[in-house]
């Protein structure tokens, strides 16, 4: 998982406790460091994340249960704590699931952020068994058989360009690493005033998401199309578009090779130029002129 800042997980935490109440995907706990009660709960907020769309579930110690106060909390990382209990932790849980343990101050008092992937491909489980939250009960899944059937649906219609490419970013930083004038143009849409409403059609579309620490979550998908350079979204640099022009009719003696960096619609255009250029023509006599056409 991606290492975390801590004025993100201070802003993740803050945003955290101005839910309403606990939910499907996040859980407050004050000091429970039982690791079957863990391994429950990764579980559970993991299959949460994924029925729910969301980009994490979250377990968070020193937080009151409500009104979601910070009280701080002893449980600890350290070798005294549930440091040496973790890798049982991940031994117990199956491996399509990450998370990872953040500790943070915040407002002078110690919080342990638990963060959990959603579930990919199947139900996470916790020694063969997944489990799911209902309101603020933790229960076998297989009890509750019509999100079994829910769940079981959306994880078979995920895709990985609906993962996030780079997470919680400002929404100048979106137009920064997105080629939006050139999204609006393509498809013959006129570029909406102002960068706030031009942030809220791209999330109508899929392309970005809110961020649980307050930011913008940009999608695989947005960054494939629209990105102006790849090499900014460090696991989707390999996926830049790259010609290679060879000699003679086979592939073992490449003369040319270029690589483009700018998302796949912002680039196409120049690709299929550059493609052209490289395709043997013909040139042909024509009404006296002499015209050149791709063999």
């Amino acid at each position: 998982m991606e290492p975390r800042s801590p004025e993100y997980l201070r802003n993740l935490v803050r945003e955290l406790c101005a839910l309403p109440s606990e939910t499907e995907w996040v859980e407050f706990k004050e000091n429970n460091a039982d690791p079957a009660s863990i391994g429950k709960n990764i579980s559970a907020l993991s299959n949460g994340a994924a029925l729910h769309d969301r980009p994490s579930g979250y377990l968070v110690w020193g937080i009151d249960d409500d009104p979601h106060q910070i009280v701080g909390t002893n449980f600890s990382l350290e070798p005294d704590g549930i440091g040496p209990q973790e890798p049982r932790i991940r031994a117990s849980v199956s491996d399509n699931c990450d998370f990872q343990f953040h500790n943070v101050d915040v407002d002078n008092q110690q919080v342990v952020v638990l963060e959990i992937n959603p579930a990919r491909q199947y139900p996470v489980r916790f020694n063969r068994e997944p489990f799911i939250r209902v309101g603020s009960a933790t229960k076998r899944l297989r009890d509750v058989a019509q999100i079994e059937v829910r769940l079981w649906r959306i994880l078979n219609q995920s895709s990985f360009e609906d993962n996030i490419a780079d997470a919680n970013v400002t929404g100048d930083r979106v137009l920064q690493l997105l080629d939006c004038p050139s999204y609006f143009k393509l498809l013959r849409l006129p570029l909406p005033d102002g960068n706030q409403n031009i942030l809220e059609t791209l999330r109508s579309e899929g392309l970005i998401r809110r961020s649980d620490a307050g930011g913008w979550d940009i999608t695989n998908l947005a960054a494939l199309l629209l990105a102006h350079d790849l090499r900014e979204f460090r696991r989707l640099a390999r996926k830049r578009v790259r010609v290679i022009g060879y000699d003679g009719s086979g592939r073992f003696d490449p003369a040319r090779e270029r690589q483009f960096d700018l998302g796949y619609a912002s680039t196409f255009q120049q690709v299929i130029e550059h493609i052209m250029a490289l395709v043997p023509s013909n040139e042909i006599i024509e009404q006296a002129l002499n015209v050149a056409l791709p063999m």
